[in-house]
């Protein structure tokens, strides 16, 4: 792909867990079509591991004991349908916000990995990745809407949003820029 520093990265942060008993599952856009191809593509996987969380090839996991900690929280607490976490966005802050923890998620306040899902409820909801561009939002709103399914906010930063690219080509050293500064909008 365009963005072969940034996915590194990314796979770096995850293959530094604690915990090893977790299984990684790539959706590779291999034409550059973008951020709403992606999207669209979250509705055809079908999990297979316990949880689901969706890492961007831009963003990293900060929490190298981050499965080891989730797979206490679902032990724990029963096996909760989402379990909601933090990400720091270098542009917009810690998402969500401290105004917006524990309450309904906001356009703008959410990204993908800001939430952990259990299987069953992935493969039950997946075809609403289908219904939006923004789908990260109008999934986990879709999830919030829906009677019944029981959330724990875990008050972590599990991820970092450079905000390198929302889907742009990474920018190489040779333009004078290092993978993951700035942002390529």
């Amino acid at each position: 792909g365009q963005r072969p520093g940034m996915l590194q990265r990314n796979l770096d942060s995850l293959t530094s867990q604690t915990d090893r008993d977790w299984t990684r599952r790539l959706v590779v856009d291999d034409a550059a079509r973008g951020v709403a191809w992606a999207v669209f593509n979250l509705g055809t996987v079908v999990a297979t591991g316990d949880y689901v969380w969706v890492l961007d090839d831009d963003d990293v996991c900060c929490r190298a004991s981050l499965v080891a900690e989730l797979k206490t929280i679902a032990h724990m607490e029963g096996w909760p349908d989402v379990i909601m976490v933090r990400a720091l966005h270098e542009r917009f802050g810690m998402l969500p916000s401290n105004e917006a923890w524990g309450q309904a998620p906001v356009l703008g306040n959410v990204g993908t990995s800001c939430y952990v899902v259990r299987r069953d409820v992935w493969n039950a909801h997946r075809m609403a990745w289908l219904e939006r561009y923004d789908g990260d939002f109008w999934w986990i709103d879709h999830l919030w809407h829906e009677a019944g399914l029981r959330w724990y906010w875990y008050d972590v930063m599990a991820a970092w949003y450079p905000q390198q690219s929302v889907g742009a080509p990474e920018i190489t050293a040779d333009a004078g820029q290092r993978i993951g500064d700035g942002d390529a909008r």
